[in-house]
């Protein structure tokens, strides 16, 4: 078994203020910062927009971003799916498959920014 708690998922610092109007209490169409990233992670990955940054604005701790049923599914499968080898699955790959997701949730999370100027939860209405 794997150290959750000893690591966290970085959030990219140019995206910031992105996040922060998508967890708005008002207009927010996510409750937290994990599940702005965990759909933002989703997105990039349909997608298929991985995109690398170095500057975080901070880190979720992973054992709080797995705490809801389905986001460790949801990072092993965009691991698996990209890497396509089952190894990427063994604990010693588990910091690989983190980066996965942050990449992932940083593409999609450009894809909102190319939105219009409104609220977070009309961001993410505007793609259905």
């Amino acid at each position: 078994m794997h150290e959750t708690g000893t690591f966290g998922v970085r959030r990219p610092a140019d995206k910031e203020e992105l996040l922060q109007r998508l967890v708005d209490r008002e207009s927010g169409a996510f409750p937290t910062m994990r599940d702005a990233l965990v759909f933002a992670a989703a997105l990039g990955w349909n997608l298929k927009s991985r995109i690398p940054f170095q500057e975080s604005a901070g880190t979720i701790e992973y054992a709080t971003l797995i705490n809801r049923f389905g986001t460790e599914d949801l990072i092993n499968v965009l691991a698996y799916a990209e890497a396509h080898d089952p190894n990427i699955l063994g604990d010693q790959y588990l910091r690989d498959r983190i980066l996965i997701f942050e990449e992932f949730a940083n593409g999609g999370l450009i894809h909102l920014s190319d939105g219009p100027d409104v609220s977070g939860w009309e961001l993410c209405a505007n793609l259905v």
